[in-house]
């Protein structure tokens, strides 16, 4: 349906962009868990590694898998490693080196990666919460130019056929006066008639029968 110019096919439109939208977030979400399971993968990697060294560690590492410790991978990492070389490796210097180049490599360059994900999806969604904005703003404008244009246009219109009413309705008052005054100076000059009158002639309206002078 149509008012005033406007298509509610509008309305359809963002319905459509907010739909997208949400779907984006959801697309986004998706590729936030993708990434965690790449790091999870890694962790792992590296659980799986160092559990190989020892085959006692093999029993504590499927135990840790099996009461679902796959959400404290960091956690399980560190006690593996404890497990297979024992508290004095611990302490030692290449252990020390060897374990914060994993720490750097897998938490911060895996989460600064998740973090620039995120800025950038962030970024997204608000170029598109902004395109959606301005369409609105655009098609909210439309709307009060149409509506401000067809009013106008309707006042103009109703004006003018006033207008047109008025002096129709002032020439016919016009028209109506000079028709009276012609009939009443049509009937001044039928009463006050100077022209003596002749036999049957009417003299000031009535009639009047002259008699020959003696």
């Amino acid at each position: 349906m149509k008012i005033y110019g406007i298509d509610d096919d509008d309305d359809d439109d963002d319905n459509d962009d907010d739909d997208d939208d949400d779907d984006d977030d959801d697309d986004d979400d998706d590729d936030d868990d993708d990434d965690d399971d790449d790091a999870h993968l890694i962790l792992l990697f590296f659980f799986f590694f160092f559990c190989s060294l020892n085959s006692e560690s093999t029993s504590t590492t499927l135990s840790f898998l099996y009461t679902k410790s796959l959400y404290s991978s960091l956690t399980l990492f560190w006690i593996t490693f404890l497990n297979t070389f024992g508290f004095d490796f611990f302490f030692n210097t290449t252990f020390v080196a060897v374990a914060v180049v994993i720490v750097i490599v897998v938490v911060v360059v895996v989460d600064d990666d998740d973090d620039d994900d995120d800025d950038d999806d962030d970024d997204d969604d608000d170029d598109d919460d902004d395109d959606v904005k301005n369409d609105r703003d655009e098609d909210d404008e439309t709307s009060t130019r149409t509506t401000t244009t067809t009013t106008t246009t309707t006042t103009a219109t109703t004006v003018w056929h006033r207008q047109r009413q008025e002096v129709r309705a002032k020439a016919e008052r016009q028209e109506k006066f000079v028709i009276d005054h012609t009939k009443v100076m049509s009937g001044f000059q039928a009463l006050h008639q100077t022209k003596a009158p002749g036999p049957g002639k009417t003299q000031g309206g009535f009639a009047i029968r002259w008699a020959p002078q003696r």
